[in-house]
């Protein structure tokens, strides 16, 4: 008895070490339909006929188990594409240097002893995080649509391409010594993308990003810049010489200088908040995008290559635009259609002034918008950074909407906006009142002199008193009996001028500014 036992399980054994086993009869019937193993379906493959295998491809079989590939340690490349694969664990295959597993549904894989593995593909899946530090051989690695929360390569410096967009990745940073030639970052909430240590970068993509700020200078080599929508108001690109493609469109950038770009082919700057765009440095231009953009003024491109360019022009549903200084009029109006009938090409200044006015621009003055006392007067409009101002003459306007030691009696606000299109007055009477002492500066040095601004009120008058700084940032607020204001805010604040309004108990408001010194 006990020898038929011994029997029975050395038999067992001895056939199972000569097998591989196999539970996905899915995975077995492809290994059958590849010739390496003979049928019918019995979760078993003979080891021998797979273990020296370097490339198999098994896609599109509708395989959720790769169970029994840790045997096939002669593999080099291995395809699972578009199988139903949710785990995939290769640190069997030490030899493997290419791995594409795309659309599957995989949420974890361990790559971790794959030492010699330079290219893995992993499109289309669920994973939310993956582990490539062991991996330094990688050139190639993709990523796009997954649910990566983050991504970090410090030890991949061999990495040429990368690409992993539409994922949840908020941070990126490219490490030092980077190999990084191509990298792909967009439709991620990105709010920080450092590619400084990118020298050898030369094609960026991070388009629809959460980005308002990103450092180019060391990018040198930079050919390709994809950043559409996006949150950048300015970007510095002085140092990228090279750049050849570059997509700013649904930006709020304001300002854009491609003095330093002479190699630019393609521009995308369309919805955006420009008002003036000069393209005149870009000789190789053949696209030019910039529809939707409601403040464009004019746009100068007299590049004396403009034939460079033919329909590829877009300036629709630019309502302001009124210039577009261009090389030949007669060539941009017959092959540049694709422009609003606002639109003028002109080669000269002389022809054509931009005045960058709306028809229907329009906004209110009236007494309401006016604070007056103590021989201070204080005009409030909505954005007070887009317009100027003067008081009893239009000729003298000065940015900011504070005059101060008016003398009583009668004088006239002057007001028009920073773009010179409508100027608008209001006459205003001032009275002057001395019942509050409010200082002009105070010194918070820790000297226990002056260390505070306090408004001294002997009637009892005040209701709050509210502190911005010169762009309306509200800084602190005070109740009437407080000790005052020590000049702090997220840390000590530098020497500067800052603002008051003071609500009284009458209803009324006292406005003025005063200074901190150290």
């Amino acid at each position: 008895m006990k020898l038929s036992l011994l029997l029975i399980c050395f038999c067992y054994i001895s056939v199972n070490s000569q097998n591989t086993i196999i539970p996905d009869d899915n995975f077995e019937q492809a290994l059958i339909d590849l010739g390496y193993d003979s049928g019918p379906l019995n979760n078993l493959v003979p080891t021998a006929n797979i273990e020296n295998i370097d490339i198999l491809g098994v896609g599109n079989k509708g395989i959720t188990d790769l169970t029994g590939i840790e045997d096939f340690v002669g593999l080099i490349s291995l395809n699972a594409d578009d199988n139903n694969l949710t785990s995939v664990d290769l640190s069997g295959n030490i030899n493997l240097k290419i791995v594409a597993i795309n659309r599957n549904e995989l949420t974890s894989i361990n790559v971790s002893n794959n030492l010699q593995l330079e290219v893995l593909n992993l499109d289309q899946n669920q994973l939310t995080q993956i582990d490539v530090s062991n991996n330094t051989d990688l050139t190639l690695l993709l990523l796009n649509f997954n649910q990566l929360n983050s991504l970090s390569i410090e030890n991949n410096l061999n990495i040429l391409s990368l690409s992993c967009f539409i994922n949840n990745i908020t941070s990126f940073t490219l490490p030092e010594n980077s190999s990084m030639e191509f990298l792909n970052v967009s439709s991620n909430p990105l709010d920080v993308l450092n590619v400084t240590n990118g020298e050898f970068l030369f094609s960026l993509s991070a388009a629809e990003a959460e980005l308002s700020e990103i450092d180019l200078s060391q990018n040198i080599l930079l050919e390709t810049l994809l950043l559409s929508d996006n949150n950048f108001e300015s970007i510095d690109l002085s140092n990228n010489e090279l750049l050849y493609i570059l997509f700013m469109d649904s930006n709020p950038v304001s300002e854009l200088d491609l003095s330093q770009n002479p190699k630019l082919w393609e521009i995308r700057f369309g919805n955006t908040q420009l008002e003036n765009i000069d393209l005149s440095f870009n000789l190789d231009l053949e696209r030019v995008v910039g529809n939707d953009n409601a403040k464009l003024c004019s746009l100068d491109i007299r590049n004396e290559n403009n034939t460079l360019i033919s329909d590829a022009f877009n300036l629709a549903n630019c309502p302001l635009v009124e210039c577009v200084f261009v090389d030949d009029v007669t060539y941009s109006e017959t092959n540049w259609t694709n422009i609003g009938a606002n639109v003028n090409f002109i080669t000269s200044e002389e022809d054509c002034v931009p005045s960058c006015c709306p028809v229907d621009f329009d906004y209110s003055l009236t007494l309401n918008n006016i604070v007056m006392v103590n021989n201070q007067i204080q005009v409030n409009l909505n954005q007070p950074e887009n317009f100027l101002y003067s008081i009893d003459t239009n000729d003298n306007y000065q940015e900011e909407p504070f005059f101060f030691n008016v003398s009583q009696g009668s004088h006239t606000i002057y007001v028009i906006d920073v773009n010179g299109c409508l100027e608008k007055s209001i006459d205003v009477t001032v009275l002057e009142i001395n019942k509050l002492y409010i200082p002009k500066f105070f010194t918070p040095n820790g000297d226990n002199n002056n260390d505070l601004w306090k408004v001294i009120d002997p009637n009892s008058v005040i209701e709050v008193i509210y502190i911005f700084n010169r762009y309306g940032k509200l800084l602190k607020t005070l109740s009437p009996t407080s000790n005052g204001w020590n000049g702090m805010y997220n840390g000590s604040l530098p020497n500067s001028d800052y603002w008051y309004k003071i609500n009284l108990k009458t209803g009324e408001s006292l406005n003025g500014h005063f200074s901190l010194r150290l």
